[in-house]
């Protein structure tokens, strides 16, 4: 198997066959398929030397195979199981670990024991010792899957061909006489050829079709969230437009206004201060106008969703909204009855769940989402857990994040206690607790 293997594209997601041979290139749900396999060849030699004993017992006139050969598939049943599970292995092998395991399901079993054991008699189930490679058949399937999802057509050809002939070479090499291996075994390893390579061209094609699907499915996703995050950072951008525009109508000529009344008063104050007292009469309306101003301009800054929706369905809305754009799974858990709450206490809960679920989205890349949003007698708990990467808590936030910071900073406004749990590879989870 010295073939370069099908290019990996950098976006293919991890539940799709990858198409590398380096062991770090197999994700979880790949790597733990492999060590089942390994696991369940090793009970398929048990079972198979089982079934041998059983047909030994019934037909005492069968000859029993060898203890050697047990042994010898044992030992490479084991080896694969070493090769799947101990990454210092995986890691001293490299790039040879796809074939090697390759070669232990799909070669090594059916060869292997016609050349290393002399006058290996027929088995206790198949007839002659020509069809003992037809022991090894369900391994040497579930390699053919391995190459043809693995590597290109021709070698999935090579592999179809070359696994049956290898077989038939062995034990015409060991048996040259025609009547221990017959013609039956030359058309039981052509059929054998024949029906792997159909088999196989099939797996190669639906595989490729898979990966070109997959492909573009991610490219759709990729100019999706480039899309979404062109809206978000436009309508980022209006916002601070209409905020300036705010401040610049309310606050900015409040200000000014002021100024001019107050040195106008200075100026009348020793000369005149009837006139003095009036400039800072009409000062002080100014200011009791601006603080109403300025207040309802604060006000606008308020999250819109929560003015328009409330904090449950604005909640609901936020998280299906970032979970869809990314294809994120998500599970809601949110009372239907919350409480009426202070304006100031909803704007942090719906503020700590955005971040959190942003930094689930973007930063975790979870391809799972929990949210709880639920309450009782003494407080209102908002819970997040997510499934990503997770991260080393640190007691400082590391210079230029200011996220986590700033949810603290959000639940202690509001008299609340945030707590965050995470571990690298254990995902996140996020908790605050607001007492009523």
């Amino acid at each position: 198997m010295q073939s370069q293997p099908i290019p990996r594209s950098e976006d293919v997601s991890a539940t799709v066959v990858l198409h590398s041979t380096s062991p770090r290139a197999l994700t979880i749900g790949p790597r733990r398929l492999l060590r089942f396999v390994t696991l369940l060849w090793v009970g398929y030699i048990m079972l198979l030397r089982l079934l041998d004993h059983m047909s030994i017992v019934y037909r005492p006139t069968t000859a029993p195979l060898p203890s050697s050969y047990y042994g010898i598939q044992l030992a490479m049943a084991l080896a694969g199981v070493a090769l799947t599970w101990l990454p210092p292995l995986q890691r001293l092998v490299g790039p040879a670990f796809l074939p090697l395991l390759i070669c232990f399901l799909g070669l090594l079993p059916s060869v292997l024991p016609l050349l290393l054991i002399p006058n290996l008699p027929p088995g206790p189930i198949t007839g002659t010792p020509g069809l003992i490679s037809l022991r090894a058949l369900p391994m040497v399937w579930f390699a053919l899957v391995l190459v043809a999802s693995y590597y290109r057509w021709y070698v999935v050809v090579l592999y179809c061909l070359g696994v049956p002939l290898l077989n038939l070479g062995a034990a015409l090499w060991m048996y040259p006489d025609p009547l221990i291996v017959s013609r039956v075994e030359v058309l039981v390893a052509l059929l054998q050829a024949l029906v792997s390579l159909i088999a196989g061209m099939s797996f190669n094609v639906l595989s490729l079709r898979l990966r070109q699907n997959q492909a573009a499915l991610e490219q759709a996703n990729l100019q999706l969230r480039n899309h979404i995050s062109t809206l978000q950072h436009l309508a980022m951008s209006q916002e601070r437009n209409r905020v300036a525009r705010e401040l610049h109508d309310t606050l900015a000529h409040t200000l000014s206004g002021l100024v001019v009344q107050l040195e106008t008063a200075k100026a009348y104050l020793h000369h005149d201060p009837p006139t003095a007292e009036s400039f800072v009469t009409t000062a002080l309306d100014m200011a009791r106008t601006g603080v109403h101003e300025t207040r309802r301009a604060l006000k606008a800054l308020r999250a819109r969703p929560l003015e328009d929706l409330g904090l449950r369905l604005a909640v609901i809305q936020l998280a299906e909204i970032a979970t869809a754009a990314a294809s994120i799974n998500l599970e809601l858990h949110v009372a239907d009855d919350l409480p009426i709450l202070p304006w100031d206490t909803e704007q942090a809960v719906y503020r700590i769940a955005q971040e959190a679920i942003a930094n689930s989205v973007q930063h975790a890349r979870a391809s799972s989402i929990r949210l709880w949003l639920t309450h009782d007698l003494r407080s209102l708990t908002l819970r997040i857990e997510d499934n990503g990467s997770g991260f080393v808590q640190q007691q400082t936030a590391p210079p230029g994040h200011f996220g986590i910071a700033g949810m603290h900073e959000r639940a202690a406004l509001v008299g609340g206690t945030l707590t965050l749990h995470s571990q690298p590879g254990r995902g996140t989870t996020v908790q605050l607790v607001i007492p009523r």
